[in-house]
């Protein structure tokens, strides 16, 4: 490998032992922190395959050890919109110029973090009952901006806090909805080999990752760890808003 194909790499398999380590803690934000990275450093339309990739092999593994806990009709409401609009959103993806999608995945990750951490400070007051048409809707949301750009992970949560759902029970039918996501942005976004080759080399910091993530998860509160990956989340927004600035 040479060095210029070295370099993006190692900060490659360094965003991504992050992220997972995050992930693994909190349970969720994997892609709010690795695909940013992965959008300067291979480009935003590989760098979102990349991320769509390797977001299903997060889900997957997440899944084995939750899939007790699915509540699965609520996961395929939530997926039921996802065979309209993923489709539509990746054909949307394909005809938008690289920096422009750039711009709307630093952009993106700022609005859905900062949206996410104002439901989480007002959950204290009540959530609302369950509605499957208001399930579609998210799910309508959560699909589209998934295919855009691998992010849809607030939306979900946010929709959680608002219904009260059980933290444990939305977790596992989250990797559910997720990995149907995946697989249908992947195939309709029409990965290449080099995408796919790209995400293989970095398995091996995701596995470590999820794995230190999942042993400290214990020993560090809710709040901490929501605030590092926020930082961290959002910190990979602004440099890809930078990126578009500076090219």
């Amino acid at each position: 490998m040479s060095d210029a194909a070295l370099f993006p790499t190692l900060v490659a398999m360094a965003a991504v032992l992050v992220s997972a380590v995050l992930h693994g803690i909190s349970g969720t934000g994997f892609a709010l922190v690795a695909v940013p990275a992965f959008v300067i450093l291979y480009g935003a339309h590989d760098g979102i395959r990349i991320g769509l990739a390797l977001g299903l092999m997060v889900s997957a593994f997440a899944l084995v050890s939750t899939i007790r806990m699915v509540e699965w009709a609520r996961a395929l409401t939530l997926l039921a919109p996802a065979l309209v609009l993923i489709p539509a959103g990746a054909w949307i993806v394909s005809r938008l110029d690289s920096r422009l999608l750039t711009l709307i995945t630093g952009v993106l990750v700022i609005v859905l973090v900062l949206f996410a951490l104002r439901v989480s400070a007002t959950s204290d007051r009540g959530g609302s009952r369950y509605r499957w048409p208001i399930a579609l809707a998210v799910g309508a949301g959560a699909a589209l901006v998934h295919v855009t750009s691998a992010l849809s992970a607030p939306l979900l949560a946010a929709h959680a806090i608002h219904i009260s759902w059980p933290p444990k029970a939305f977790a596992a039918t989250a990797q559910v909805t997720f990995i149907g996501y995946n697989i249908l942005s992947l195939a309709f976004l029409q990965v290449d080999g080099g995408n796919l080759s790209t995400a293989g080399l970095l398995l091996l910091p995701l596995a470590a990752g999820l794995a230190i993530g999942m042993t400290v998860r214990f020993r560090l509160s809710d709040r901490v760890a929501i605030f590092v990956l926020s930082v961290v989340a959002m910190a990979g927004g602004v440099a890809a808003i930078i990126k578009v600035a500076l090219i």
